[in-house]
């Protein structure tokens, strides 16, 4: 009885492995994902300019400014309920500019008050509202979920570097972050998902 369970098992081996394959198609492991329906940053150094709509998220700071902040906004479907989630992957191949630390840099993450446009400028935008959260940028980092809230037409959300505690020894007194931002699959830096 026991050769016989072996020889079955092996003839079933057998016979899978000449099956012909399909490829597997992955799907998404959560709900619909929405990607930045804008992109822009506002900068106390050109507090009258506006830099338009971009595709790179980029913010940096040194203690006592000048401060560039990013404003990420996503264009949320009618119909989607539940909640949103914000959160951010980054390839093993992404891009991800660092200046002034030799660590990992953090970014941190806030609500708006109000929506963002691409006329937005240093002297006029949405006041930041609370913080939510906390993005790494790195090559391989993610997915990882910031945080998530009820979903609404538009979340708006402030991404900025962290400066005072990120500084250490022989860090410049300058702290800079910049990443190609996809505006479509695949996740390179911040997405929302939805009825997950």
């Amino acid at each position: 009885m026991h050769a016989s369970s072996i020889i079955l098992t092996a003839i079933s081996a057998t016979a899978a492995l000449a099956l012909p394959h399909t490829p597997v198609q992955l799907v998404p492991r959560c709900g619909t994902t929405v990607y930045p329906s804008l992109v822009t940053y506002i900068d106390s150094s050109k507090p009258s300019t506006s830099f338009g709509s971009l595709s790179k998220v980029s913010a940096n700071s040194k203690p006592g400014g000048p401060y560039r902040v990013a404003e990420v906004q996503f264009s949320v479907p009618a119909g989607a309920g539940g909640a949103c989630a914000l959160n951010y992957a980054f390839p093993s191949s992404a891009t991800v500019t660092v200046t002034g630390t030799k660590r990992p840099a953090q970014l941190q993450v806030l609500k708006s008050s109000g929506a963002f446009k691409a006329s937005d400028t240093w002297n006029a935008h949405p006041a930041p509202g609370s913080s939510y959260g906390v993005v790494s940028p790195a090559p391989g980092a993610g997915p990882a979920t910031v945080n998530s809230e009820a979903c609404a037409s538009r979340l708006s959300y402030f991404v900025q570097t962290f400066e005072q505690w990120q500084l250490g020894a022989g860090d410049a007194p300058n702290l800079g972050v910049e990443f190609t931002q996809s505006k479509t699959g695949p996740a390179n830096g911040l997405y929302l998902t939805y009825g997950c």
